[in-house]
């Protein structure tokens, strides 16, 4: 009896012992802090355990005593927090990085302020050599007024300058950059923009939505591959910088997309990338076709949305309203027919694509709800790639009461980014 208790010990001790070997110790473990779990209840714990890039426990030091191993690097916090990575979930990436390669015009006080910095930029450049910049805000002006193409031609008289308004959705430019795009009095105003004219028609320099697109192709390209590259570092960087592990890349062309995936591959990329490509057109048309791709580069990558514009910005008075402006005589733009992006909207429930569409006004948000409840209508959940495709409406900044429940009613996602709270907070009354 006694030999069988100690052979059943012993079976036991090395039953034990083979379970332990086989619990492989942690890379990172860090302890003595505040940590965030973000589970159902938003719990705390004081420890954290990681190998590669997965948490493998959490809890406090002594339940994460047994992950710490020989080559496993632990960090005293010392009090400090720690949050798990955010996801922002509208994002411009390479825009974001883009930045640091142009004029920056942010935080200008006033007219003549923002002139002198874009007069400084002009005596670096040659003649004739473009001025690029974004950033500027006329509502932060004493003179609250935007800036006009004559404004700018004292600065800058023999160089064409382009600067987009802070929003995106709105640029000055000046008459060398006029006359480049071929802009006269005669110039139609575009389909869902609008060219800024003075009282004896002519062009103020002022392109609002897509006007801006006559300029844009202008522009020095910028889109080889190792410009790709600069942006892209430069936008992770910060990204890091903010706590920022993924983010929701909103419009972005196809070929962007295979620029940056040898930057993934050779791991110089470590962001989370969720892509929704630029829409209606052929980027949109070539996801369509090919379907989504996930899960890429050990899951930095996915491409499986697309981002369509169907109004402008509140700033620029682009953003559709039910209603003229209280402070203009005008409702603003809506960018596309139904018919346009209706079909976009059907094949995307039928591939499994989901979209984003920019609606900031209240016309626009009743438009857009309106042309998701017809395409939920015509193809039913059994017709669907995924049955819920949870379908957004970017920013849903301006919406009349009555719509407001038909976002839960459609399963709609109203994706709000507070930037536009902060904005937008000095001039929304006005308008």
């Amino acid at each position: 009896m006694l030999t069988e208790k100690l052979a059943l010990t012993a079976l036991t001790l090395c039953l034990l012992a083979l379970a332990g070997c086989g619990k492989k110790s942690a890379d990172l473990v860090l302890k003595n802090g505040t940590i965030y779990t973000v589970d159902a209840n938003f719990s705390t714990v004081t420890a954290v355990a990681v190998q590669g890039n997965r948490i493998v426990a959490t809890g406090d030091e002594e339940a994460i005593s047994g992950w710490i191993g020989p080559q496993t690097q632990v960090i005293d916090l010392q009090g400090a927090t720690v949050v798990p990575g955010l996801a922002d979930a509208h994002y411009h990436f390479l825009g974001v990085g883009k930045r640091a390669y142009y004029l920056n015009l942010d935080g200008s006080s006033s007219l003549e302020d923002f002139l002198q910095k874009v007069a400084a930029e002009v005596e670096g450049k040659q003649p004739g050599e473009w001025v690029i910049g974004r950033g500027w805000i006329e509502e932060d002006w004493p003179s609250k007024r935007f800036p006009t193409r004559h404004d700018l031609d004292r600065v800058a008289p023999r160089n064409p300058v382009f600067l987009t308004r802070a929003d995106g959705h709105a640029a000055v430019v000046n008459s060398a950059a006029l006359r480049t795009a071929g802009i006269t009095s005669r110039t139609a105003d575009p389909q869902g923009g609008e060219i800024l004219r003075d009282e004896k028609g002519q062009p103020t320099g002022m392109l609002i939505d897509r006007a801006m697109s006559f300029l844009r192709s202008h522009l020095p390209p910028d889109t080889t591959a190792d410009m790709t590259r600069a942006y892209a570092l430069k936008a992770q960087e910060q990204a890091f910088a903010y706590g920022l592990t993924q983010v929701h890349d909103m419009g972005i062309s196809r070929k962007r997309i295979e620029q940056l995936k040898p930057l993934f591959a050779s791991g110089d990329l470590k962001i989370r990338l969720h892509e929704y490509v630029r829409g209606p057109g052929a980027d949109a048309d070539s996801l369509l076709s090919s379907g989504p791709e996930t899960g890429l580069f050990d899951h930095r990558l996915t491409v499986r949305g697309i981002k369509i514009s169907q109004d402008g910005a509140l700033g620029s008075r682009g953003a559709a309203l039910l209603a003229p402006y209280s402070d203009a005589e005008t409702q603003g733009l809506l960018m596309h027919e139904h018919a346009a992006i209706y079909p976009a909207v059907t094949r995307a429930l039928q591939t499994g694509v989901q979209l984003a569409i920019h609606a900031i006004g209240d016309r626009a948000n009743r438009d857009i709800l309106d042309l998701y409840a017809r395409a939920f209508a015509e193809i039913p959940p059994e017709e669907r790639r995924i049955a819920e495709p949870r379908f957004r409406i970017e920013h849903a900044q301006i919406v009349a009461p009555e719509d407001i429940p038909r976002f839960k009613e459609l399963g709609v996602i109203p994706s709000m980014q507070p930037s536009h709270a902060i904005g937008d907070l000095h001039f929304a009354i006005r308008r």
